[in-house]
């Protein structure tokens, strides 16, 4: 398991996907990956990650654990995400 500052650390995925706000063009996928020594943290950190890249944009962020268990998601003008990387 991964340390910062001596603290132990998991691995999170924060993926979005975003298209403009009009429905033209094609859709970006982004993948971030986000080291937090919680749960709680990650979601803070994505959270964060995910407002200013949607900003001005139509999409949906996930975040998932070490596991690939989705813990956090939330959409902008686009339908719930149901599982990483389904719409």
């Amino acid at each position: 398991m991964p340390q910062l500052a001596g603290v132990l650390t998991s691995g999170f995925e924060l993926r979005i996907l975003r298209r403009r706000c009009d429905g033209d063009g094609r859709i970006e996928t982004r993948h971030i990956h986000i080291e937090a020594s919680s749960g709680d943290q990650a979601i803070a950190q994505g959270r964060f990650l995910a407002q200013a890249i949607l900003e001005g944009w139509s999409g949906v962020a996930m975040l998932t654990n070490e596991a690939g268990a989705l813990i956090w998601s939330t959409h902008k003008h686009m339908p719930p995400p149901t599982a990483p990387g389904i719409i």
